[in-house]
């Protein structure tokens, strides 16, 4: 019998993560629809096909699910940025690598800048918790990463952080703006044609600031 417990038990776990996933992948949609004052948890757990009970009993309140939500948005960007950089990569081959990362990135998580704006507690927000130890580092670095090339003769001169924030402008409008963009090409923003397609495009600008010719 002593057995028998363990082996469920140890069953158990996988179908419990299963669960946090569908909660977490549900309420990154209603959170973003919603907001964290609107959304519903009866909505989040019908979405995730679960009952309502379970969301409790894994995050306890709506405010630690949206915590849940942020942190794994937050997981794969850094698994992204260690990644890339586990590469040593050639600067121009980096830039691409990370940016073609980053852009799918933001298409998995298409309601990032939406849920990472939320006002969730003022100035100790967790918003301002993850820019202030992750997101301004990683910029940082990131500025310097473009200022090194430069100063290699890869790049033409730029200003780093408007570089940076071009790039990241032309990613996250596209996806902040899908309804309009659904309107204007009559077609869904998410076509994988039209992913490719916006993707390779803004790479392309990005690389003609910084006066690299990737086809040589």
């Amino acid at each position: 019998m002593k057995g028998r417990r363990n082996v469920a038990k140890g069953a158990e776990a996988p179908v419990a993560s299963k669960v946090k996933e569908k909660l977490i992948a549900a309420a990154e949609e209603v959170f973003a629809q919603s907001g964290l004052d609107g959304a519903r948890t009866h909505e989040i757990a019908k979405r995730a096909g679960v009952n309502k009970s379970l969301l409790h009993y894994h995050f306890g309140s709506k405010k630690d699910l949206y915590y849940a939500v942020m942190d794994k948005i937050l997981f794969d960007l850094i698994h992204l940025t260690q990644e890339v950089l586990r590469k040593n990569l050639p600067y121009a081959e980096g830039i691409e690598v990370f940016y073609r990362g980053f852009f799918d990135f933001v298409a998995a998580h298409k309601y990032f800048s939406r849920l990472a704006v939320m006002d969730i507690g003022g100035r100790d927000s967790y918003f301002q918790n993850i820019v202030i130890n992750f997101m301004r580092p990683l910029f940082r670095r990131a500025e310097a990463y473009i200022s090194a090339g430069m100063a290699e003769g890869v790049f033409q001169p730029v200003d780093p952080r408007q570089f940076l924030v071009n790039a990241y402008g032309m990613t996250m409008s596209y996806f902040a703006e899908a309804e309009l963009m659904r309107l204007l090409f009559e077609k869904d923003p998410m076509d994988p044609d039209l992913l490719v397609a916006r993707r390779e495009s803004v790479l392309e600008m990005m690389f003609a600031a910084l006066g690299f010719n990737r086809n040589k």
